[in-house]
C-alpha cells in the first residue's frame, strides 16, 4: 500500500480530480482524463478528540481548554474492487489450491483487489469426492475467506458433463436424481444467508450443457442429460430453488443461479441455440413455480477465453469479438437475466501490450453496457508456472494457463492493472 504524507493527504482531500486519485495508487492519468465525480473521492476519516481542560494550581478567572492534535486516517488507494463496486460491477479472480493460495500475499491480493472469489477446481465433483485432492477443504476455506472479507463466492460448476461420478453412467434414473438432489444440498450448505452488507453466493448450476462442433449444435451427453433430456436446465434450476426454500435460503437474494457457457459472446448458431433453450427453460420454471416470468432470477455467464489467432489455435478459446458483436450478444442475453463475464483471459498474444489492449476494450465495453453484474479474470493471480502447467507443456499440448499480467511475482499490481483501474475511474466520472 502507498503511504501518503500529511501534506499529500491534505492535497488529496481538497480535490476530486482523477489525476490525484490515481496518483495515490501510482497511476499516471492520461491528458484527456475526465474530472471524477465527488462520489469517487477517496475515503477519509478524521477524528477530533474532546478537548481536555488544563487546571492551574491557583484559582484563575477562567480555565483554558487545550486542544489535542487531530488524528487522520490514511486513505486507501482505489482498487478494481472499490471502484467496480461503485460502478455496480463486481470484479473477480479465479483462485485455486494449485497456486500459493495459503500465502499471505496471495490472500491479501485476492481480498484487496477483487469482489468475487471463483475457485476454479475446488467445487468440481472429482475434487469434492477425493480427499487426496483436498476433498471439501479448499471449498470450505474459500467460503470462510469470502464471508470474512464480504466477497462473493462463485461456486463452479454444480453439474458438468465432464465431471461426474463414473458410477452414475450405469445408475438408474431414480439413483441419478437422488445423487443430484444430494449434491445440490451439499453445495447449498456453502451458502450463508445474506445479512447486512454481506454479498450473495453465485452458483453456476450447470456448465457448458450445449456443444457446437463443425457447424453442428446440440446437447452434451451425460447421466444428467440421459435423465432429463432438453428439460435439463429447467429441472436442475428447480432442484436448487426448492432445496433452497427448504433450507431457508432465498434465490435472488442469498444466492444467484447462473447458466455458463463458452463461445456464446458473439452471434453464431450456438448462441441462437443456447438463447432459445434458456428462454424456454425460464418459461417452464415460471410455470412450475406459479410466478411471472420476469420474477424468475436466471443469470447468464458468457465465458471469455479469447484467442488472438485467426483462425483460432487454442482448444476452448475463441476469436476476439468486436464491440458490436459483444454488445449485440449482451443485450440479447439480458432478455433472460443479468450478465456475467467470466473465465476472461487472452491466449496467443505476442506482447503484453496486445493483451492489455484487449483486456481494456472488453472490460470497458462490458461495464459501459450497464447490463453486466460481474467480470471475473481467469488465473489473474497465477503469476508463476505450476507443475501442472509444466507437465502440460512437456507433453506437447497447449497450456490452458495464459498469463494476463495484472500482478507481478510478489502480487503487486502492474501497469496493466493500473490502466484498467484508470479506465474504470473515468467511466465512473461519466455516470
Amino acid at each position: 500500500m502507498i503511504q501518503l504524507t500529511r501534506r499529500d493527504f491534505l492535497r488529496l482531500c481538497g480535490t476530486s480530480s482523477i489525476g490525484l486519485a490515481l496518483a495515490a495508487c501510482g497511476v499516471m492519468p492520461t491528458p484527456t482524463a475526465t474530472p471524477a465525480s465527488t462520489n469517487m473521492a477517496l475515503p477519509t476519516s478524521t477524528t477530533l478528540p474532546t478537548a481536555t481542560p488544563t487546571l492551574a494550581s491557583t484559582p484563575a478567572p477562567t480555565s483554558t481548554a487545550t486542544a489535542t492534535a487531530t488524528t487522520t486516517a490514511t486513505p486507501k488507494p482505489p482498487t478494481l474492487r472499490s471502484v467496480g463496486e461503485k460502478l455496480g460491477v463486481y470484479f473477480g479472480t479465479t483462485v485455486d489450491g494449485a497456486e500459493e493460495w495459503q500465502t499471505s500475499q496471495y490472500i491479501n491480493a485476492a481480498r484487496e483487489h477483487f469482489s468475487v472469489l471463483f475457485p476454479s477446481g475446488s467445487f468440481m465433483q472429482s475434487v469434492l469426492d477425493t480427499p487426496q485432492r483436498g476433498g471439501t477443504q479448499h471449498a470450505t476455506e474459500f467460503r470462510r475467506r469470502a464471508t470474512a472479507d464480504k466477497q462473493v463466492l462463485y461456486i463452479h460448476p454444480a453439474f458438468y458433463h465432464r465431471d461426474f461420478r463414473e458410477s452414475l453412467t450405469t445408475a438408474s434414473n431414480d439413483d441419478v436424481r437422488k445423487f443430484m438432489d444430494s449434491h445440490v444440498r451439499l453445495l447449498l450448505g456453502f451458502v450463508p444467508k445474506v445479512d447486512g452488507d454481506a454479498k450473495p453466493t453465485f452458483i453456476n448450476f450447470i456448465n457448458e450443457a450445449i456443444y457446437y462442433y463443425e457447424g453442428k449444435v446440440g446437447w452434451n451427453g451425460s447421466p444428467y442429460y440421459r435423465v432429463f433430456g432438453n428439460r435439463l436446465l429447467t429441472e436442475i434450476y428447480l432442484m436448487f430453488y426448492r432445496a433452497a426454500q427448504e433450507m431457508g435460503l432465498q434465490v435472488g437474494k442469498d444466492l444467484r443461479l447462473i447458466y455458463s457457457d463458452n463461445n456464446i459472446f458473439r452471434p453464431n448458431p450456438k448462441t441462437d441455440f443456447v438463447f432459445d433453450n434458456l428462454a424456454r427453460s425460464k418459461r417452464e420454471i415460471a410455470s412450475a413455480l406459479g410466478i411471472p416470468e420476469d420474477k424468475v432470477q436466471f443469470d447468464v455467464a458468457l465465458q471469455y477465453h479469447l484467442d488472438v489467432n485467426n483462425p483460432k489455435k487454442f482448444d476452448g478459446y475463441y476469436t476476439v469479438p468486436t464491440d458490436d458483436e459483444m454488445l449485440t450478444t449482451i443485450k440479447r442475453f439480458a432478455q433472460i437475466g443479468r450478465i456475467h463475464i467470466t473465465e476472461f483471459d487472452v491466449a496467443g498474444a505476442q506482447t503484453q501490450a496486445e493483451i492489455t489492449d484487449i483486456l481494456r476494450r472488453i472490460t470497458r465495453t462490458a461495464v459501459g453496457s450497464g447490463l453486466v453484474d460481474s467480470i471475473t479474470y481467469w488465473f489473474s493471480l497465477r503469476v508463476f508456472e505450476t507443475n501442472s502447467d509444466k507437465r502440460t507443456r512437456d507433453s506437447g499440448k497447449e497450456n490452458f494457463y495464459h498469463p494476463i499480467g495484472l500482478f507481478d511475482r510478489n502480487y503487486n499490481p502492474t501497469d496493466v492493472y493500473r490502466a484498467l483501474l484508470q479506465d474504470l475511474i473515468e467511466l465512473s466520472a461519466k455516470k
